[in-house]
């Protein structure tokens, strides 16, 4: 973990997006890991959720509690925050972005959290200006972590992207290849620079050999 911060804060980006050809490789984990990590020497983190197909990172660090906003399809479109009540508000974007930040049990990590779903990150982001909220958010931490859904089977990580400076794909070391992922790992070959490596999950010590 700390050569995979040091390679973090060595690679020039700020905003990284996690992802994986398919689900349950470990991306959520290695996530909650480097803001950890990082937090340890004092930078400031904030993780945002758009996996909405599985929120698990919300499940992790927002209690279930109706108080707590969230990107949500509908509110986020419109600018409307739910207020537990059925009762909707209108809100500026700056109060907007400000009320979903969330601290987490950890000093120096926060998480924006989302509600789940079945739309896709434009569709979620739609009539709002995601661009100008991450540059926003990047003068306030030093590190975002946002994490994508399964590559082969969703487009949320190819929606995602242009909103990041890095890519950074999980791959468990159980996994097997299959066509399905050749195609996925073709469209991570295209992306050039933004693509700053790759994370081997789930490795066993005894496994490694010297």
């Amino acid at each position: 973990l700390r050569n995979l911060r040091y390679s973090i804060e060595s690679s020039g980006g700020k905003t990284f997006l996690v992802t994986s050809l398919k689900e349950g490789e470990g991306k959520t984990f290695i996530i909650l890991s480097l803001a950890y990590t990082l937090s340890l020497v004092k930078k400031r983190v904030l993780i945002i959720d758009t996996n909405f197909k599985h929120n698990s990172l919300t499940q992790e660090l927002l209690a279930v509690n109706a108080e707590y906003k969230k990107l949500e399809s509908g509110f986020y479109v419109k600018g409307l925050i739910g207020t537990g009540s059925g009762e909707r508000e209108e809100i500026p974007e700056e109060d907007f972005v400000a009320s979903i930040i969330f601290p987490t049990n950890h000093k120096g990590i926060n998480v924006i959290g989302n509600s789940g779903g079945d739309q896709s990150p434009s569709e979620i982001f739609a009539g709002r200006d995601f661009t100008r909220m991450m540059d926003a958010l990047k003068e306030r931490y030093d590190y975002i972590f946002l994490e994508g859904a399964a590559l082969n089977s969703y487009s949320d990580t190819k929606e995602l992207v242009e909103y990041v400076d890095k890519l950074l794909p999980v791959f468990n070391s159980s996994s097997t290849m299959k066509r399905q992922d050749y195609e996925s790992l073709k469209y991570l070959k295209s992306l050039n620079g933004k693509l700053m490596g790759s994370i081997l999950n789930g490795i066993q010590l005894r496994e490694l050999k010297v």
